[in-house]
């Protein structure tokens, strides 16, 4: 429908790393769904931007000008394209759109659902960022994530390039990056306290599952703490196959379940 077969940013496209609050509406035969919480988009792999939201994997692929295309992955069968529109407002920047659902059924389960439906992505505009000098002498920008970002408490999202071996607790080296920044996150607001939320797939055996998941929250909390960041502001939760994103749908689409998620509990 929208996308071309090409996965590009224009040259004046915006820099879209970091939290945003999300809105997102489901709008189906049988009624209306929607959610509110915070999305971390992260482009640490290839070219586009990629988050967790309500009912799936958010995409961005590519823009034009001032707009932007996206795909919702997540349900089998079912493939939510659109394109949101950037525009800022009130110290404001946000990114506003809608998609067009074709194929599954219009039904939910789970929180996966195949319907049409309207997303809008809002944060505060921060302030030019500082460029500082490296070691090496080369200038390098500073983080992303600043005090400014709005972090309230029982806001939640997902750490969406935290990866770890199957059925292991053993971080892969692609989750230094997402990990990265959150311990920065945690550097620039002190008084931040969070809870690591672990999740697996619904594969395996129920109690085997549940150790998993809090093997793996131990281990993100490892990391932190090795980052100077104080035990005692990291929480951690363990819910193994209770809390899945996808049901049904093959191994590759459920994937999406095996997650670890942040919950700010004070700021």
């Amino acid at each position: 429908m929208f996308f071309t077969g090409f996965c590009t940013f224009s040259q004046n496209a915006k820099t879209l790393d970091g939290f945003w609050e999300c809105r997102i509406d489901y709008e189906c035969s049988w009624g209306w769904k929607d959610d509110r919480n915070s999305a971390l988009l992260s482009k640490d792999f290839g070219s586009s931007y990629k988050a967790m939201v309500f009912g799936g994997s958010l995409e961005i692929k590519y823009s034009f000008g001032d707009e932007y295309y996206f795909e919702i992955t997540g349900q089998n069968g079912c493939y939510r394209k659109g394109k949101m529109k950037y525009h800022e407002f009130g110290g404001r920047e946000y990114l506003s759109g809608s998609w067009i659902a074709e194929g599954g059924g219009n039904a939910m389960w789970g929180t996966g659902l195949c319907c049409n439906g309207k997303i809008e992505l809002y944060r505060d505009i921060k302030p030019k960022e500082k460029v500082k000098e490296t070691t090496s002498g080369k200038k390098q920008e500073s983080p992303h994530l600043t005090s400014a970002d709005k972090l309230k408490p029982g806001k939640k999202f997902t750490l969406k390039n935290v990866l770890f071996k199957i059925s292991s607790d053993e971080l892969l080296p692609e989750s230094n990056a997402e990990l990265e920044l959150l311990a920065n996150v945690l550097k620039e607001n002190p008084n931040l306290i969070i809870r690591l939320e672990g999740h697996t797939d619904i594969d395996g055996p129920r109690r085997q599952n549940k150790i998993l998941s809090k093997k793996r929250v131990k281990k993100v909390k490892q990391y932190l703490v090795s980052k100077e960041i104080k035990p005692e502001r990291i929480q951690l939760k363990w819910y193994g196959e209770k809390k899945p994103l996808v049901i049904y749908g093959d191994s590759e689409e459920r994937a999406v379940n095996r997650r670890v998620e942040v919950r700010i509990i004070k700021n």
